[in-house]
């Protein structure tokens, strides 16, 4: 999962697939569906917090996700312009509702 902050920890993650793992008899599985185990156990520990899920990504569009992510990282042209656009963003966004915005509001004319 990508989020901005820890949902869970990486402990509780990891003791959720052995359980579920354990649970199947399947302690030794292959790899795949260990991955494919530890997707639906993530899903569900998401589930289960308290938090705000704006969008939620697993399986095929994930690895999509990952693999533009890092096409750009790998393309030094691609790299600087999505670089460029995300910091004018947010130079938009800190003088219109940031910072920079609270400084205008307290300047008298």
């Amino acid at each position: 999962a990508v989020c901005d902050g820890e949902v869970f920890s990486n402990l509780h993650f990891t003791q959720a697939v052995y359980d579920a793992l354990k649970a199947k008899g399947d302690i030794n599985a292959p790899i795949s569906d260990i991955r494919s185990e530890a997707a639906t156990v993530a899903e569900q520990l998401l589930h289960q917090e308290p938090v705000r899920k704006q969008q939620m990504i697993f399986g095929e569009p994930l690895e999509e996700l990952l693999a533009e992510v890092a096409g750009i990282y790998q393309d030094e042209a691609k790299l600087q312009a999505t670089l460029a656009a995300l910091y004018q963003q947010t130079q938009t966004y800190a003088e219109t509702y940031g910072a920079i915005a609270k400084d205008k509001k307290g300047k008298k004319s």
